[in-house]
């Protein structure tokens, strides 16, 4: 394929890189021997470590939030419960009893269980035959009959403590709630606790014949490590097969196919074994860090040898090619490899600790690529027989260089018509996102997909019995202040607003149980469910729960530390955590202290502070992305106003992806986050591949059209491939098992492709258009340009030829 292509400028000479190449390739079996250790090293300490998703591990040890939480756990053993949902046709008959007792008592032996509630081993207040008061198990014994069935059903489903919360009204539904025990290596705990309470249900299932569910944040967290270590054993391979199908399809010569995937797999062999060196722990965000160095680091390597293989088909020998190869793009390359690193650096700014490590892991393994591709890949090429021959282009590679051959011809009207419509575009969305369309998303039930076993369990929880997790008041009152009838007015009035909020369906606290009491003293009836109203009746009433299991769950310290846990539905969480704001501030409104004060905490409390972590890590890193890439776009450039220009292209596709997550109802959540600075980082490089050459062509003198049509030919060949392979590279982590790695795929591949599309057409078209503003940096540049070659060139002619001038090392022209 004929071409216009030029000689190469001075300034591209290939000696730059001639005594680095020359080292490399004397130096080759050393380079192999070296790089098989680092890799042998990392592969001893890549062994996969724990997984941990326990959802305190993101957030600043030092919180405020967090100091909070963990007091709770210190004193209250935790809020964290497994359920075990029993559904049948009426859960009073005896047979199903007989389950849930099997059931209760099995939970009871599994490991790090601190307490278990069911229905045959709750207590409740009762009047005893002599007339005092009693608090007796609901069930004493297994009914045996209709009648005693009928007799328990009415019993519980009047009980207000126990309606709605470990029964469901219609009595079709019951819940084992099983407790977790607090300690070290709390994600070790939940695995043991969960696999255990698996395997009783399997087994009662089998033998009784009922309905049974399983749910709560030890489950979820459990599928968290099932399904991460899942994806991870699939999506690499998956990776790694669409990396050698494209590098097969682009150069179709076994060895050149084979070299990106070797570069890519040790690079991230390298980045893990780090992570074990350090001793970090596997979260949701780790097989998007592979992903990512696969997908990313390929594109040097897949640079190096498509130049490479234009060297040799220009005739040049193999160290020869080698050398000009690495002169060409040692420079583009890595301040490339340096945007992208700074792309995923910029999540450092992050408030949750798996994004910041999964930041600096990720920038870790595309430098380690880059550094293979300049050091490994020319040492593997210095044993590879060159052959001038051009072989047949393959079908792929045909119709990429048609494609950038016909871009660079774009007319000035129609490069006015893509700036316009990329103006209306840019418009559009921006009233789109200025009319709130960016969500916020922390619910980790929002990050399975719609019929996945754990999310259908927990909405049948939610559904029946109300939910699966909580959201815990701690109330400090000092001097035995939960005695006082007129503070747990306050804290009843507290507890009904809390059950006005969207996902609470039942909150409940020492008020209850006290209220529960009173009616039961007064005959049962309901008119007297109601607080004691002196102060004496409630110290009286307290010294009947003492000892009591339940009430030492809900009062410590002297009567002076409550608790108040707002039973809350998985699935609707996302809705109460946005309203957390408001609760805070009622909270800080009705509880000004000193002698009472109410503090937020839970899980839902963190997942609520995790969405504004959230906002604020979006935020902050795309905004240190964008300054320090722009500054360093400027110095590649040595121009202002050309590094602004440059940087459009890489704004706009974002901009674009982000309106399109709205328009799709995808909103930000730990994956999503990322997309703005780490697409930032890789979009980027395109750019500098293409104004590199491009200044380089305008310091050698050509004009302006001239300059973007030689720069498109030479530099969009390697840009698409690069951009193809990182699009099927993104595409396939939508084969993941999680919706936040499967929307950062998907999103990222089309920021990706809409970024190929912005460099390679609204670019180019925005040049042509602004043309008389960079007319006179044109003209000067090609001015010195002219003047530095002339005086060379007198001087050459002054001296002597000698055999081993550098001169030989030129390229020759293309033909």
């Amino acid at each position: 394929m004929k071409t216009n292509d030029k000689p190469a400028a001075r300034d591209e000479r290939p000696h730059q890189g001639a005594r680095y190449t020359a080292w490399i390739v004397r130096h080759r079996l050393l380079v192999l021997l070296l790089t098989g250790a680092v890799a042998a090293a990392a592969g001893a300490r890549a062994a996969p470590r724990e997984f941990d998703h326990t959802h305190d591990r993101g957030v600043h040890q030092d919180d405020p939030n967090l100091v909070v939480y963990r007091d709770f756990i210190d004193r209250f053993v935790g809020d964290e419960i497994s359920v075990i949902g029993v559904t049948a046709d009426d859960v009073f008959e005896p047979a199903v009893l007989a389950s849930i007792q099997r059931l209760t008592r099995a939970a009871e032996q599994a490991p790090h269980v601190h307490r278990v509630r069911s229905l045959t081993n709750v207590k409740i207040f009762d009047n005893d035959p002599e007339g005092g008061l009693e608090i007796r198990p609901l069930v004493r014994q297994l009914p045996r009959d209709d009648a005693a069935a009928a007799a328990l059903r009415r019993g519980a489903l009047d009980n207000p403590l126990l309606r709605g919360t470990l029964v469901s009204t219609d009595g079709r539904t019951t819940a084992v709630v099983v407790e977790l025990a607090g300690g070290e290596d709390l994600m070790q705990r939940k695995m043991a606790q969960v696999r255990a309470l698996e395997q009783i249900i399997q087994r009662e299932g089998e033998r009784a014949g009922v309905g049974l569910h399983l749910a709560g944040t030890p489950m979820t967290d459990k599928a968290f490590y099932d399904y991460n270590k899942r994806d991870f054993h699939l999506i690499l391979p998956i990776s790694a097969l669409v990396v050698l199908l494209l590098a097969w399809l682009i150069f179709r010569r076994p060895f050149f196919t084979i070299m990106p995937s070797v570069v890519v797999l040790l690079s991230i062999l390298i980045t893990f074994g780090l992570m074990g060196a350090l001793g970090l722990q596997v979260s949701i965000l780790s097989t998007m860090v592979a992903a990512l160095v696969l997908a990313v680091g390929v594109a040097d390597a897949v640079h190096v040898l498509s130049e490479y293989r234009r060297q040799v088909e220009r005739g040049a020998r193999r160290e020869a090619a080698l050398r000009r190869t690495v002169a060409h793009l040692f420079i583009p390359c890595l301040f490339t490899s340096i945007t992208t690193a700074v792309g995923f650096l910029s999540l450092l700014t992050s408030d949750l600790q798996p994004i910041r490590e999964a930041g600096w892991l990720s920038a870790v393994g595309v430098l380690v690529a880059f550094g293979l591709s300049m050091t490994l890949l020319p040492a593997l090429l210095s044993f590879v027989r060159s052959t001038p021959a051009r072989r047949d282009a393959g079908p792929l590679d045909r119709l990429v260089s048609a494609a950038a051959l016909r871009l660079g011809g774009l007319s000035r009207p129609a490069s006015v018509k893509v700036l316009a419509a990329s103006v209306v575009l840019v418009v559009l969305v921006a009233v789109r996102l200025l009319g709130g369309g960016v969500t916020v998303g922390a619910n980790p039930m929002g990050y399975f997909r719609p019929g996945d076993p754990v999310r259908t369990a927990t909405e049948f929880i939610d559904r029946r019995l109300g939910g699966s997790t909580s959201i815990e008041l701690l109330v400090e009152a000092p001097g035995e202040g939960l005695k006082d009838p007129a503070l747990l007015g306050r804290v009843d009035a507290l507890q009904a607003y809390m059950e006005s909020l969207p996902g609470v369906s039942r909150a409940l606290s020492v008020v209850d149980y006290l209220k529960e009491l009173n009616r039961v003293i007064h005959g049962g009836d309901r008119r007297h469910y109601a607080l004691p109203q002196s102060r004496e009746a409630v110290a009286q009433y307290f010294m009947l729960l003492e000892g009591e299991e339940e009430f030492s769950s809900m009062v410590q310290s002297n009567y002076s530390l409550g608790r108040v846990t707002a039973l809350v539905s998985f699935s609707e969480s996302g809705a109460l955590a946005k309203r957390l704001p408001e609760v805070e501030a009622r909270l800080a409104r009705d509880f000004p202290g000193p002698e009472a004060k109410v503090k937020l905490t839970g899980f839902v409390k963190l997942m609520g502070d995790m969405e504004h972590y959230l906002v604020r890590s979006q935020i902050r890193s795309m905004l240190l992305a964008f300054l320090v890439i722009s500054l360093m776009m400027f110095l590649l450039l040595r121009s202002l106003r050309l590094g602004a220009l440059a940087m459009i292209p890489n704004l706009v596709p974002i901009f674009l992806g982000l309106g399109f997550m709205t328009f799709i109802g995808v909103g930000l959540d730990p994956g999503t986050v990322m997309i703005g600075s780490i697409a930032l980082g890789l979009v980027v490089d395109d750019t500098v591949h293409f104004m590199v050459q491009l200044k380089r062509r305008v310091r050698g003198g050509d004009d302006l059209n001239t300059a973007i049509a030689g720069a498109l030919r030479r530099a969009g060949h390697p840009i698409i491939l690069t951009s193809v392979i990182l699009i099927a590279g993104f595409l396939v982590a939508t084969l993941g098992s999680f919706n936040p790695n499967v929307n950062f795929g998907f999103i990222s591949a089309l920021v990706i492709l809409l970024a190929l599309v912005a460099d390679l057409v609204m670019l180019p078209a925005a040049l042509k258009i602004l043309r008389p503003r960079l007319g006179q940096a044109e003209a000067k540049a090609k001015v010195q340009a002219n003047a530095n070659a002339n005086a060379n060139a007198k001087v050459e002619d002054r001296q002597p030829a000698r055999s081993d001038d550098k001169r030989a090392l030129r390229p020759q022209p293309e033909a």
